[in-house]
């Protein structure tokens, strides 16, 4: 996912009316919403099927994208709900869950959301849903504890194995070059200077990261497990009035580039699938398409 697409969404969410409809909707009856504590903070946390839920039988476990509430699911929960148990949260400071000010690393939400599912009395193994930075954040996780993960679906996810090189490589091949990175970086900057300070801290962190060697991101290695990608098809276009570059010929080359690498993410018998028919927020757009390729990895797992 383009780091245009990450600031955009993260921005989204601080304007009104601009949370997708399903977070208007009625919660389903099969779906538990409440609040619990962890390392001292109130955290929402949105459950279905755990106290039901089989010796050995994964739970399904949902990474939100940058600054998304755990609403963003609702167009997917209540189906996800009828064959599998999960857990979708809040992470601190988004939503409805308290912030505790400290910089939202991928290691300190990995920590935090297994302290969470500690808390809820959730243990392995997962089958880890990430949308967008919430992506990058499942890598993390998973990497964290091989062992504990049974599948992973990544859902139009920030690739966090990007060097600079090559996203600088990335300008290069549609005419612009290291100047126009940077000053892409900067304009993104500003405008995440204008957010709320949870969105802004993890704007900092994202942006941070994709601009550090790939060694200083301590990036684990991807379990072993049953892994399925799903990327948006139709491609976001910057506002040429933002960029100092052929805005367009970005968005197709990172499009490109987003297709050719995510490819090789999928493992053991996973899919990949570029949704056709929707935008960055797949699961919105296109929610059958992202129900079924769970389902696909729950089924695995039996």
């Amino acid at each position: 996912m383009g780091l245009f697409r990450i600031v955009l969404v993260m921005a989204a969410m601080l304007l009104p009316g601009t949370v997708c409809a399903a977070a208007r909707q009625a919660t389903p009856a099969s779906l538990i919403t409440g609040t619990i504590e962890v390392d001292g903070l109130a955290m929402r946390v949105r459950t279905a099927g755990l106290e039901q839920r089989a010796p050995g039988q994964a739970a399904v476990v949902f990474e939100s994208g940058g600054s998304a509430p755990l609403e963003t699911w609702d167009p997917i929960l209540a189906a996800v709900a009828r064959f599998a148990p999960l857990v979708a949260y809040d992470r601190a400071g988004t939503g409805q869950s308290a912030w505790d000010s400290l910089p939202p690393t991928p290691e300190r939400v990995s920590a935090r959301l297994r302290r969470l599912l500690s808390r809820l009395e959730v243990p392995p193994p997962y089958i880890l849903v990430g949308h967008s930075w919430g992506g990058a954040l499942v890598r993390y996780f998973a990497g964290s504890a091989p062992e504990q993960i049974a599948g992973v679906l990544y859902i139009d996810p920030t690739d966090i194995t990007l060097t600079r090189a090559d996203l600088i490589a990335l300008f290069e091949s549609f005419g612009a070059g290291a100047a126009e990175y940077e000053a892409f970086n900067r304009i993104m900057e500003q405008a995440m200077s204008r957010t709320a300070a949870p969105v802004r801290a993890e704007s900092e962190v994202i942006m941070g990261l994709l601009n550090d060697s790939l060694q200083s991101r301590k990036l684990p290695a991807a379990p072993d497990v049953p892994t399925s990608v799903i990327v948006a098809g139709r491609v976001s276009i910057p506002p040429r009035n933002l960029v100092p570059f052929d805005a367009a010929a970005y968005a197709n080359a990172m499009h490109e580039s987003q297709v050719r690498r995510l490819r090789g993410w999928v493992m053991n018998g996973g899919t990949f699938q570029v949704a056709a028919n929707a935008g960055h927020i797949v699961h919105a757009d296109d929610p059958q398409l992202v129900i079924d390729a769970i389902r696909g990895l729950v089924d695995r797992t039996r």
